[in-house]
């Protein structure tokens, strides 16, 4: 028996109570049959009391892709041409075979359907043999559905295959006919229905659309970049939004869930397989990006900087800077220089403090380029570089700091 096929101990226990007798006595497809007949029985409950809630154990999602897919509705949408097919292809055969998604995010195995309605049997041929893998049996296409009840047929066609787990709709305009996408009523019904059939069988339907126009998501929320009226996102459990990157970054896959964490993927379009690979958290890298920027600044600058400055020089928010920038100095790789000045904790070349902060004449800056090691400025009461808790120049007597900005003292260590 494959081990996909074993029940757990809660299904074990209801379906003694369904069936009488051994479930290990069953064929695998009779055993799979039972299994959905149980999902559904456990489905159809509808009227709870708080204490029934409580108290039922309701067995874990089941995700077929780690974070980003598992069972209920989802719409995966995009710009057309920008490779939701592919992505979605991708997909169903990573769960068919059991194997990784994007190289990195192992799948649970299960049977797939994928109804490819854009793309026909050719170019299909032509992006699996592009993969290089050897194509897996656990899943099956269609490459025309008639719209036409395609509700029910789908419906009736699960019936006869329980072994499907996952349904990749692709896309929605060609799977079913709607009067106006604009309509909320209208679109929210067609969804309604297809998560029913997700929920009552417990299994994934993901379905395919295209996202406006450019320039037609004003709101600045990726919910709103779905082409048609808000009931296409409203219906669906999970939201996966695929758009294109930058800074290096091909595409950002965005996943937002009413039963999960949300996530945006940073993802790189590899040309000779025709498939994408996962480069990380999008900010993660833009942060290890951003900082690295922040750095080389700072490395060639000729004297310490403000966030103003920097933010400017670098062309980014100020705001954003200013977190980088103590998340840095919190990390010891840059210093406070007086007040609100940055510069490298350990600078590779030497550096001109600034007149807001010590005044340091000429003659002073040329000793001081005579070493490579970290620049310490010092100035009035109260500023310099803190080290172990305690200011170098709390430690003078006031005399002593008079005569040192009588100076423009300058230290070296």
């Amino acid at each position: 028996m494959g081990e996909e096929l074993k029940l757990t101990e809660e299904e074990r226990k209801k379906f003694a109570e369904k069936y009488g007798h051994n479930p290990d006595d069953l064929s695998d497809e009779e055993l799979q049959k039972c299994k959905v007949d149980l999902r559904i029985a456990g489905a159809r409950k509808v009227r709870w009391t708080a204490r029934e809630l409580y108290d039922t154990y309701f067995p874990p999602l089941r995700w077929y892709i780690p974070g980003l897919l598992t069972t209920g509705l989802t719409l995966l949408w995009g710009s057309p041409k920008f490779g939701k097919s592919i992505l979605a292809l991708q997909w169903a055969l990573s769960i068919a075979s059991g194997g990784y998604v994007f190289g990195k995010l192992q799948c649970e195995k299960a049977g797939v359907v994928y109804l490819s309605l854009e793309d026909g049997p050719r170019r299909l041929q032509r992006r699996i043999k592009s993969l290089g893998i050897e194509p897996p049996d656990g899943v099956e296409f269609f490459t025309e559905w008639t719209r036409e009840n395609a509700i029910d047929n789908l419906s009736k066609y699960l019936e006869a295959a329980p072994h499907i787990e996952i349904v990749f709709i692709d896309t929605l305009i060609r799977y079913k006919s709607i009067g106006d996408t604009n309509d909320y009523s209208q679109t929210s019904d067609l969804l309604i229905r297809l998560k029913e059939i997700a929920d009552r069988r417990e299994i994934a339907i993901v379905v395919i659309h295209h996202s406006k126009k450019l320039g037609k998501d004003e709101s600045g929320d990726f919910i709103d970049s779905a082409l048609g009226s808000r009931g296409l996102t409203g219906q669906p459990d999970h939201l996966t939004y695929l758009t294109k990157g930058k800074d290096g970054i091909d595409a950002v896959l965005h996943f937002k869930s009413k039963d999960a964490e949300p996530k945006e993927l940073a993802l790189k379009y590899d040309a000779t397989i025709d498939n994408w690979a996962l480069m990380g958290d999008v900010q993660e890298i833009q942060t290890s990006a951003a900082r690295q920027e922040i750095y080389d600044l700072l490395a060639g600058a000729e004297s310490v900087m403000t966030p103003k400055e920097i933010a400017k020089e670098l062309d980014k928010n100020q705001n954003t800077v200013r977190v980088l920038l103590k998340r840095m100095v919190d990390d010891d790789v840059l210093a406070i220089v007086g007040r609100g000045n940055y510069t490298l904790k350990y600078h590779p070349t030497p550096v001109k403090p600034v007149n807001n902060v010590n005044n340091v004449n000429n003659q002073q800056h040329d000793k001081q380029e005579t070493f490579t090691t970290f620049t310490k400025f010092t100035g009035s009461e109260g500023e310099g570089i803190s080290e172990g808790g305690n200011n170098a120049d709390s430690k003078r007597t006031e005399g002593e700091r008079r005569e040192a900005d009588n100076n423009h003292d300058l230290e070296i260590f």
